[in-house]
Order: structure tokens, then C-alpha cells, then sequence
């Protein structure tokens, strides 16, 4: 169904397309990682048959799909993950073993018909959200009474187009009472020259007295083309995703449609976007490397804006210290100035702490004070000064 279809392709696409990224930690200190078999699997070669973009769009309309997906983890001798294989989620369960408290495995079958037992610790598990926490659920699941209602009405589509564009009608032959055959033989006769798409607009020639008379459409059939606007409104809903971005501009504007952008990436794409973060941080590091190192996704260039929008945030970053020069170039894919040039840090000179401020303004203060005491006691040794004089003068 088109609706569904658009909304699991916008999805897994969103998520492919977002550069996954490995970092450490030390010191308080964020660096990327490029050497660590982790940032391997997720930027270059998840497996041997796919890249880091399949690997997660697959990955991705699996959950939006099934509600979960998938990977078998493979394990090298170092103990560092080597490969990512994707299991079919129609034939992969979890389950839990009772008797052993409670603990998590994972069922399912392989291509051969193999039919298999994984580890907890060996499956990385992207799940939506779901009842037990365990397993998600499937969004077609939880929509299946808009997804059928949906159906039958292209199913009713494809019936209202096969019989013609117009509305239906009743051929009358006056005066005379036709048998069976012959009712049956007026019709395909009639239908043969006066519907199907091939046969719009057509002029139909009657004979024999026979008068065509149209019949209005139902409200129900009036009614089609808001109730197609109305199922596809609610499956976009159901899959979080803007109306605008599966093609139903009804409501859009170009002002409200970039609010809408913004809105998708933080509201729709950033929980998924946080779920695979974690799942990774959990199953591919141990409990030692979670402590340095994790994963996150890049969506700078999703909530880049216009170039007007960019120039005024980069101002304020460099303006404020939070970004240098080279770092703001190398946000818009331009070269590194030469010999460190841009590396360093530019911050206002009117900028200081607040504690430093208020020592200054305490500081004038006492200034201040000591100045008028000094400028008073001279006033006064000159007033005495010229007493002194007028005394002698007098004298």
C-alpha cells in the first residue's frame, strides 16, 4: 500500500543516509575513533556483502515493518565484534527461559532451514516500542483496521476506474419487455463501446428508441477522494512522520513545511536515532569499553537550514568561542586553513567571569572612595594653607 510503503521508505532512508560515528572519552576529552573494530562494522563494512547505508536501512525497515530487527553478532577471536548479519524477523522470536530466571534468547532460522538458538549478548536488537520491553510491536499491527480500510477503498479505486469515470446509469427501451438474453445482450453491447478508460468521452449512439438516463453518485462516492486523504493522514500519523513528506501537500506551506522538517528530525527521527545508539553501546562494546567509548549519530546536515541561517549560527558559535574557524569549515566541507590559522579560539574582550566583574566593580568602589577622601583631605590642607597666608598678610 502506497501510504505504508512511503512511510517505512522515508524512515529507513532517514536513518541510512545519517552518518554513524565512534567516539572516546578521556580526560573529559571527545575524540573520534577510526581504528576501533566498532567503527569499522558501522562506517565501512557492517558484513562482506553490505555497506554501513543497506546494512542500516535494512535494519531499519525491518523494525518499522516487523516492529523489530535483528543482527546476529560475530565474534572474532580478540573478542571484538567482526560482522553484522541480518536475521528475518518473520522467523526470529525472543523468548525466555523460565527455569533459568528468566534469561533471554533469541529463536530463529536460517537460510539453509537451520533452525537455531542465539545468546542475548550475541543479537543486536532494534526494537519499536512494545508491551513488554522485550519485543516491539509491529506499527501495521497496531494500524490494521486504517491499513484494511485503506485497502478496500483502492480495491474500490480500482473498480470505480475499470467501469468508467462516470457515473452509473439505466438504458430504457420504451414500450417493449425484454427477456434475459436480450437484457444481457443490450448491456455487454453498451459496455463494450461505452466504458473503460479507453472509452472516456466517446460520443454513444442509441437506436431502437433505447434512452440512456445517468444516475446520481452516492454521497458515499463523493465522499472517495477525502476518505483516500483521510487513511493516508492517519497512517502518517500511526508511523509519526509529517503528512508533507509522503507526497499529501493539502495543508502544507513553505513556511510550516521547514517547521516540519526541523520537527521530523527531533520528534520522529531522534528516538530511533537514540535506540540504536544504546542498543550498540550495550552489545558491541564491553562493560570496560562502554565506559570510553559509544556511538552517535550526525544530523547536522539534517537541521542545516538555509545559507542565511547557517552564517548567523556560525557567527554566534565563533563569536561566543564554542567553535574556531576550522571547525566551522569543516562543517560546510571546506579545507583546513593553513599553518593552524584557524584553530584558534576567538572570544569578545568585553566578555569576563561574573565573579572577576563584581571584584572589578568592587574594586572601582574602593577606588572611588579613596580618591574622594584624598581629593578632600587636599581641599582641607589647602584651606588651612590659605588661612595661614592671610594671617601673615595681615600681619
Amino acid at each position: 500500500m502506497a501510504a505504508v510503503y512511503a512511510c517505512i521508505r522515508l524512515l529507513s532512508q532517514s536513518v541510512a543516509k545519517l552518518p554513524l560515528h565512534t567516539y572516546s572519552t578521556k580526560a573529559g576529552k571527545k575524540d573520534r575513533e577510526y581504528t576501533h573494530p566498532v567503527a569499522y562494522l558501522l562506517e565501512t563494512r557492517p558484513n562482506p556483502y553490505m555497506t554501513p547505508y543497506e546494512f542500516k536501512e535494512t535494519m531499519e525497515m525491518h523494525r518499522q515493518l516487523f516492529g523489530n530487527a535483528y543482527a546476529e553478532i560475530q565474534f572474532g577471536r580478540d573478542g571484538y565484534p567482526k560482522a553484522l548479519w541480518i536475521l528475518n524477523p518473520a522467523v526470529t522470536d525472543v523468548v525466555t527461559d523460565e527455569k533459568n530466571h528468566g534469561k533471554v534468547w533469541y529463536t530463529t532460522v536460517l537460510p539453509d532451514g537451520q533452525a537455531v538458538k542465539l545468546k542475548f549478548e550475541n543479537v543486536l536488537h532494534i526494537k519499536n516500542i512494545g508491551i513488554t520491553g522485550l519485543k516491539g510491536m509491529s506499527p501495521i499491527s497496531v494500524a490494521r483496521e486504517t491499513i484494511g480500510s485503506q485497502m478496500a477503498s483502492q480495491k474500490y479505486v480500482s473498480k470505480f476506474y475499470k467501469n468508467g469515470t462516470t457515473a452509473k446509469g439505466v438504458l430504457t427501451v420504451p414500450g417493449v419487455t425484454l427477456k434475459p438474453e436480450a437484457k444481457k445482450i443490450v448491456r455487454e453491447e453498451w459496455e463494450k463501446m461505452n466504458t473503460g478508460m479507453t472509452n472516456a468521452n466517446r460520443i454513444a449512439i442509441l437506436d431502437s428508441g433505447i434512452t440512456y438516463q445517468d444516475l446520481t453518485m452516492s454521497q458515499a462516492d463523493a465522499q472517495f477522494i477525502e476518505t483516500q486523504k483521510l487513511n493516508t493522514t492517519d497512517i502518517a500519523r500511526i508511523y509519526n512522520v509529517p503528512p508533507h513528506l509522503i507526497g499529501d501537500l493539502e495543508h502544507a506551506t513553505f513556511s510550516n513545511i521547514e517547521h516540519q522538517s526541523i520537527s521530523f528530525v527531533k520528534n520522529t527521527l531522534q528516538p530511533l536515532l537514540v535506540s540504536w545508539e544504546q542498543a550498540i553501546q550495550y552489545q558491541l562494546f564491553t562493560p570496560t569499553e562502554q565506559k570510553k567509548y559509544y556511538c552517535k549519530y550526525n544530523v547536522d546536515s539534517e537541521l542545516r537550514g538555509d545559507s542565511k541561517s547557517r552564517a548567523e549560527y556560525y557567527e554566534i558559535m565563533e563569536r561566543i568561542g564554542a567553535y574556531n574557524i576550522d571547525e566551522i569549515r569543516n562543517k560546510e566541507d571546506l579545507p583546513e586553513l593553513a599553518d593552524g590559522l584557524g584553530k584558534k579560539h576567538l572570544i569578545s574582550l568585553n566578555y569576563t567571569l561574573l565573579e572577576l566583574l563584581e571584584e572589578y566593580q568592587l574594586g572601582k568602589i574602593t577606588t572611588g572612595n579613596k580618591e574622594q577622601n584624598e581629593t578632600e583631605e587636599n581641599n582641607e590642607n589647602d584651606n588651612e594653607g590659605g588661612g595661614k597666608e592671610n594671617e601673615q598678610d595681615s600681619k
